[in-house]
């Protein structure tokens, strides 16, 4: 009798790890499908099965809760939702999580709530990411983030040191143009809208926006 009940445990014991088992392959692969459409540029799909993923064990997984976040973070970045990947960075910066510099999704948080229009929310952050964290790739959007709040030296200051680290994104110069129009200083706008333009020559409101500094 004792030899029935011992083994009945056994069994449950191995149905219990058998189900977690199959749990934790299932946010496996939904993990790598959702991947699969990241890359393929199919954000919503890929958020679908990120949710998926989300929702299913990862004790068996290669991919932690924490991994199921930033990737659905991503995604919505992509598909444009970007208060949803701000919600999902916050899940992240909630918990104690592993693998991932923290800094860099306070740099990626902020990004996401410089186009959610979180302009306060986006400086603080970038800054964190920046100086706490020494992270790259911060005084681009700090510019714009500042630009939006009218704090238009600052910005300046920031897209002065993007020209230096990153001296191949040429983008920049058309914010410093409109920067310097909003300050009033016409012909220093001009230079830079032209510099942008020599890059992005096909750029048909730049070449409007162009001609009226120059008229000025």
């Amino acid at each position: 009798m004792k030899y029935r009940k011992s083994g009945s445990r056994a069994a449950l014991s191995m149905l219990i790890l058998f189900s977690v088992t199959l749990s934790g392959c299932g946010r496996g692969a939904s993990m790598q499908e959702g991947i699969a459409a990241l890359t393929d540029q199919q954000y919503e799909a890929a958020m679908e099965c990120f949710d998926e993923a989300g929702k299913a064990g990862g004790m068996f997984s290669a991919y932690s809760e924490g991994d199921v976040l930033l990737y659905h973070a991503e995604a919505a970045v992509g598909a444009g939702q970007y208060e949803q990947a701000v919600a999902d960075y916050d899940a992240w910066l909630s918990g104690e999580r592993e693998g991932t510099d923290p800094g860099e999704v306070y740099r990626l948080r902020g990004v996401a709530q410089l186009y959610a229009g979180g302009i306060g929310e986006a400086i603080e952050d970038l800054l964190c990411a920046k100086q706490e964290y020494a992270k790259e790739d911060c005084s681009f959007y700090l510019g714009i983030a500042y630009l939006k709040n009218g704090e238009y030296e600052k910005a300046l200051a920031q897209f002065s040191e993007e020209k230096s680290d990153s001296p191949d994104r040429t983008e920049i110069y058309y914010y410093e143009a409109v920067c310097r129009e909003y300050m009033g200083d016409f012909g220093a706008a001009a230079d830079a809208m032209e510099i942008y333009l020599e890059h992005h020559p096909e750029d048909e409101g730049a070449q409007e926006e162009y001609r009226f500094l120059k008229s000025r």
